[in-house]
């Protein structure tokens, strides 16, 4: 029978199991804290073992043990068709230092690997530092660590590497690049966007005759003229592009104003009321529906979300990431016209 010897050079034990064809898992024996062992097993070629730091079982009454990989895999361990097979672990010991050079605490988060969820792992206070030490194999390499402050925002993300001890560092340049806004600054656009009621003046009581906007006249259904929705869309865009450039160019440029351009609610709503949803996210030739709305000549159009995309991308709107917090610049162009 094959032998297998094991090496474990990691400061916790270690559990060894194999798959079997119907996806249960079999185990095989345990590794204590630096120790070598040998197990003879009978298994043939091409067989994977896995090493985790954590595993349970059940024992049913009325049938095998049941083990639960419970903890992480550190190693596998390929056989091959050797009688005597040696293999160490691969050495996941790692030192972690995170120092805190700055003023203000810093409250540190590992992530699961498993479920994406953070793990509270503690604080550093003000010109201070931590050192983590391996533990069951949590800092093993890409594992994540977000460093944050007191109010939650992100202040630095760090992802192990292979190195056994690494260092990272929280300085008073990392606090600046997330500052807090110290003024608001809202500027509003007033324009109506109720139903039409004919020449002013008139009375409120006064029932609608649709909405202003551009569309076929006398259409039995504005609602279905795609192609004068279109056409709305553009027309409403390139007033609204002129109306942000008037409110940039009034807005207060200091960094630690926060600038918030409102628009009304009803703004992108057309002659017939809301748009069809296929314009709001473009139209090319390749739609299998196309011909059902003849919208020839129409092809690449962007839709009303391409277009607010275009004016959110554009340099002069997007917050400079040093004025703002670290994620900001990394959200999407819709996000952070909702969102400042």
């Amino acid at each position: 029978m094959p032998t297998f010897t094991f090496t474990n050079n990691s400061g916790f034990d270690v559990f060894l199991y194999r798959i079997a064809q119907s996806g249960t898992l079999i185990g095989e024996g345990n590794l204590a804290s630096r120790e070598t062992k040998t197990f003879p097993l009978d298994l043939p070629a091409g067989t994977e073992l896995h090493f985790t730091t954590e595993m349970t079982m059940d024992l049913p009454s009325d049938g095998p043990v049941v083990y639960h990989d419970k903890g992480i895999t550190v190693d596998t361990y390929r056989t091959t068709g050797a009688d005597r097979q040696t293999h160490t672990l691969r050495n996941i010991s790692t030192q972690l230092s995170i120092r805190n050079s700055s003023a203000s605490p810093v409250f540190l988060f590992s992530v699961d690997p498993r479920s994406g969820n953070e793990v509270a792992a503690g604080s550093v206070p003000p010109h201070n530092s931590n050192l983590y030490a391996d533990r069951l194999g949590a800092l093993k390499p890409s594992t994540t660590w977000r460093i944050k402050n007191a109010a939650g925002a992100v202040l630095k993300t760090y992802v192990t590497t292979t190195a056994s001890y690494q260092d990272v560092e929280i300085n008073a340049n990392t606090f600046a690049a997330t500052a807090n806004y110290t003024h608001v600054q809202f500027i509003s656009w007033e324009v109506y966007t109720g139903p039409n009621r004919g020449p002013r003046p008139w009375a409120m009581g006064i029932d609608g005759k649709g909405y202003t906007g551009i569309g076929k006249e006398n259409a039995p259904d504005n609602r279905l003229d795609i192609e004068g929705q279109i056409e709305d869309i553009r027309e409403r865009v390139q007033f609204t592009y002129k109306a942000i450039e008037e409110a940039y160019n009034l807005a207060v440029k200091h960094p630690t104003t926060l600038k918030v351009f409102m628009a009304p609610e009803f703004l992108y709503r057309g002659k017939g009321g809301a748009y069809i949803h296929d314009v709001l996210n473009g139209w090319d030739e390749s739609r299998t529906h196309g011909e059902l709305f003849n919208l020839s000549g129409s092809d690449r159009f962007p839709g009303l979300f391409g277009y607010l995309k275009r004016f959110a991308a554009d340099a002069r709107f997007i917050p400079n990431p040093i004025d703002q917090n670290p994620w900001a610049h990394w959200r999407s162009p819709m996000d952070m016209m909702r969102q400042g």
